[in-house]
């Protein structure tokens, strides 16, 4: 947006091109939501041309999915490429005043269009096409207005925590935190991440024993979320890996502490809604297949807890998102 600006000024400063209220721009304006009102371009476009200077031209400004703008004028294929519609469109405005400068810098004894080429009575002018009315650009103009494509190829970096509960692995629904990293290009996500259940007491009192767990993990995996507006949703895939910690007690038994590694797959929906940059709420539920299942058995008491062949995690937390 600043070479934009910069451009602009420099247009204002050229001979014989100043700001003039007498400027006739006839403009088709094609914005998603979001962009500048179609006063708002032609008034750009009109400030930058000469006194009584005509243009015909429509021009479009869209969004891509991840999440830069695309400008064209008209039917030349010219494209260009910003971090949002405003400084696509200011970018267009300077487009359009460039191609019309040749026009601009004529003599001002230069002859009157013919009558049969001046717009009819008509309240609405049919528009020629924008290719046939704007002049295609020198190279040098276009390398010197067109913004620079942004850098995609490192992907973004996000950093996220989460209020998470597991339902079912230890007993009964247990909460936890969890904090992630992720490496994110179009698409398609590379997550790492920990996750720690705080100890977790289930109650046995057909055996008048007790069991307190505690779970530690780490993760790793990938997401595939495409982008729709502010929204992301897909699919994520992750392993965990970690070990889980287990004190017993029971009537007339010395408490017990046990450890295991805990290893277990895990795959569900995720998905997230842009706040604003750079911030995003992000919201998961998958399953949990535990890879080892052992059982925590009280010699002499029973079993006091059995790992399930299927458990659920739900998370819900805030996203944080850097270029």
């Amino acid at each position: 947006m600043i070479r934009s600006v910069l451009l602009a000024a420099l247009l204002l400063l050229l001979p014989g091109i100043a700001r003039a209220d007498t400027s006739d721009v006839e403009l088709v304006w094609d914005g998603d939501a979001g962009c500048p009102s179609h006063e708002a371009v032609r008034a750009s476009i009109a400030a930058l041309l000469g006194p009584g200077q005509q243009v015909h031209v429509a021009v479009r400004a869209a969004r891509k999915p991840d999440g830069t703008w695309t400008g064209t004028v008209g039917t030349s294929g010219r494209t260009i490429v910003g971090r949002s519609c405003a400084e696509v469109a200011d970018a267009l405005a300077v487009v359009v005043a460039i191609a019309a400068m040749p026009a601009a810098s004529a003599p001002a004894d230069a002859p009157a269009l013919p009558s049969e080429a001046r717009p009819g009575p008509s309240s609405e002018p049919a528009l020629p096409p924008a290719a046939d009315v704007v002049a295609p650009l020198p190279v040098d103009a276009d390398r010197r207005i067109a913004p620079s494509r942004p850098d995609t190829t490192r992907g973004d970096l996000v950093v996220a925590g989460e209020a998470v509960v597991i339902a079912g692995a230890l007993g009964k629904a247990a909460p936890a935190a969890g904090v992630l990293l992720a490496w994110r290009r179009g698409a398609l996500r590379l997550e790492v991440g920990a996750t720690y259940v705080p100890p977790v007491t289930v109650e046995r009192t057909d055996l008048l024993a007790s069991g307190t767990f505690e779970l530690a993990l780490a993760a790793a995996g990938a997401c595939w979320m495409p982008s729709l507006g502010r929204w992301s949703a897909g699919v994520c895939t992750h392993v965990d890996g970690g070990r889980i910690s287990a004190r017993g007690s029971g009537v007339g038994v010395a408490p017990l502490r046990e450890a295991r590694p805990w290893v277990a797959a895990r795959a569900g929906a995720v998905a997230a809604w842009r706040i604003a940059a750079p911030l995003a709420l992000r919201a998961e539920v998958a399953a949990v297949v535990p890879v080892t299942r052992d059982d925590f058995v009280i010699a002499n008491v029973g079993t006091v807890e059995a790992t399930p062949a299927v458990a659920l995690r739900t998370g819900l937390g805030v996203e944080m998102h850097f270029r």
